[in-house]
């Protein structure tokens, strides 16, 4: 029989790990160990090992407990077969899903195919190689279960067949009918007061509901037993492709759709629209999403979060246009992704004020200072943060701006498009708009265009790269009140807020910040405000232009020089001299 606790062997010449796991009959008829190659990297073999053996204990068992037909005679020992094989084949490559062809079978069968195979080896993740086929199937599938449950539910009423307990087993209800009613509940919960839309907290959670009924069969409610929850969170842990790409979503996509999956049951057992409970062992659950090989090469790389240096930093700032660069500082000076900077509103900037609770802080202040203060919208915790001069410069130039698009009450909204649209709203389908993003891409292409070794980041990693920089002035505490991270304001006196978060300790690594940011803010140009014209030379070759000009060199030289025309050379010095006028 199997081992228990199988090992790995040591790697052959050509460096792959071995390992032996079940059993099968060779060409002389004796039974013998399968050998797995599983790859060079040790750690990723222990993985491929523990799916292999969790597959074989399940043959084990399966041979031990299933009730062969007559005319198929029950072998000797459990044995791999040749689709049993084939299987245990592409795990042992590290697969995480294995693919089920259709053959010549008609859509009911096909997805009765897979069904039967999911309940066989439950460890395994069978998927569809023909989704269409697949869907079809399972729908018709599914109606005739549908009918079956009706059918039995009635007779268990009608007769007094069962208790009230054991007939709720029984509930016609389904997953997606579930599933609906908790989307109902998270847009009640995370309603916004303005328009008839929800925070993008909560619509991140309906965003990952939409998707567990894409990835899911709609099975009864009746089907979440405890094996029935795990299946759920084990296509999570799988790491399944991403939509219209070849590649698995990251681990930490996987974790937030299996911590949505676990608020989503501890919902259901509380809410009285459906009968069903939490299995007794739901606690035992397992929810942490495996390590690949690639997760853990991360890790030892001294940036594990992509994230801009210094030098990069400078090139944003000189090259932002005006608005560009206001969404730059905000980013750097407070932490603000889209969703924050779309959101503030004109009431929430303090210039030029000393702050009103700083003997409790421990932080000394004056009139000179500024700050933002304000509740996160995604997850209601406070956040303060004093403003480096630069960004000062940029909110003035930014209020100036509203104010000149009118309607600019307290409770206006600092950002505005400028067709007079919030920044920061949703589509139609419920999803972010692109505005931010679209503006980081156009500077970013600019950047690209003098220097293409540029990284092309997100927009969302000015914030990472903010709260990396207060980690380091700092620590984790003080880089978390920084981004705003923690429980949710609980009382409305300030006092007591002052008094659970040191925002006196964001304020000193912002102060020493500033001065480590220095040469960010010179990287700025000298008017910070004057929109740039547009022009198709870029901006390392104006100045390359600039210095060659000053070193007294002719317009001849200088167009051989960076390899333009010389009209075009003296169009730009044209310019350059009216600019010196002006």
């Amino acid at each position: 029989m199997g081992q228990r606790k199988r090992k790995l062997r040591n790697p052959d010449k050509r460096g792959r790990i071995p390992a032996d796991v079940g059993w099968k009959l060779n060409d002389k008829g004796k039974w013998v160990q399968h050998t797995f190659y599983l790859g060079d990297d040790e750690k990723e073999a222990e993985r491929c090992l523990m799916r292999l053996d969790e597959f074989w204990d399940r043959i084990e068992y399966n041979h031990n407990t299933l009730q062969y037909p007559a005319e198929l005679p029950k072998p000797e020992k459990p044995t791999w077969t040749k689709f049993t094989l084939g299987v245990a084949l592409q795990l042992a490559a590290g697969a995480l899903q294995i693919p089920v062809e259709r053959g010549t079978a008609d859509p009911d069968g096909y997805a009765t195919k897979i069904h039967a195979l999911s309940r066989t080896y439950p460890s395994i993740n069978f998927v569809p190689a023909d989704e269409e086929a697949y869907t079809e199937g399972s729908a018709s599938a599914r109606g005739r279960a549908h009918e079956r449950m009706e059918t039995a539910r009635w007779i268990a009423q009608s007769q007094g067949e069962l208790p009230p307990r054991e007939i709720a087993s029984l509930d016609p209800h389904n997953l997606f009918d579930a599933l609906d009613a908790y989307c109902v509940h998270v847009t009640q919960k995370y309603h916004l007061a303005e328009g008839n839309t929800v925070t993008p907290y909560g619509a991140g959670k309906l965003a990952i509901v939409e998707r567990f009924k894409e990835r899911h069969d709609n099975i009864p409610l009746s089907a979440l037993t405890y094996e029935g929850c795990q299946s759920l969170i084990r296509l999570w842990q799988s790491r399944p492709k991403v939509k219209r790409q070849n590649k698995p979503i990251t681990r930490k996509t996987a974790s937030n759709h299996i911590a949505e999956w676990m608020c989503f049951f501890r919902w259901l057992n509380k809410t009285d629209q459906f009968d069903w409970r939490k299995p007794l062992d739901f606690d035992e659950l397992e929810t942490r999403v495996p390590e690949t090989p690639e997760d853990r090469r991360k890790k030892v790389r001294p940036n594990q979060v992509d994230t801009y240096g210094i030098d990069e930093l400078k090139l944003l700032n000189e090259y932002a246009t005006p608005l560009e660069r206001v969404l730059f500082l905000l980013g750097l000076n407070c932490g603000f992704g889209g969703a924050e900077q779309g959101t503030i509103h004109l009431q929430e900037v303090a210039l030029f004020q000393p702050h009103p609770f700083a003997d409790v802080l421990r932080y000394h202040t004056s009139p000179e200072d500024s700050f933002i203060k304000r509740v996160r919208l995604k997850t209601g915790v406070y956040g303060e943060h004093l403003l480096w001069p630069q960004t000062v410069e940029a909110i003035k130039w930014a209020i100036d701006r509203r104010q000149k698009q009118g309607a600019a009450t307290p409770d206006a909204l600092l950002l505005l498009t400028d067709e007079g649209n919030s920044f920061f709203r949703r589509t139609e389908g419920n999803n972010p708009g692109r505005t931010f993003q679209n503006k980081w891409s156009g500077l970013t292409t600019r950047i690209q265009a003098d220097y293409p070794e540029f990284p092309w980041l997100s927009f969302g990693k000015m914030r990472k790269t903010a709260g990396n920089l207060v980690r380091r002035e700092a620590d984790g505490e003080v880089a978390g009140i920084f981004l705003c991270h923690g429980k949710p304001v609980s009382s409305d006196e300030l006092l007591d807020i002052y008094t659970n978060r040191p925002f006196g300790k964001v304020f000193d690594a912002l102060r020493s910040l500033q001065q480590q940011l220095q040469p960010v803010f010179d990287a700025a140009p000298k008017d910070l405000w004057k929109q740039p014209k547009q022009q198709y030379t870029g901006l390392k070759k104006v100045k390359q232009i600039l210095k060659l000009k000053n070193e007294g060199k002719s317009i001849r030289e200088i167009a051989e020089a960076v390899g333009l025309s010389k009209t075009t050379i003296g169009r730009h010095l044209e310019a350059m001299k009216n600019s010196e006028v002006n």
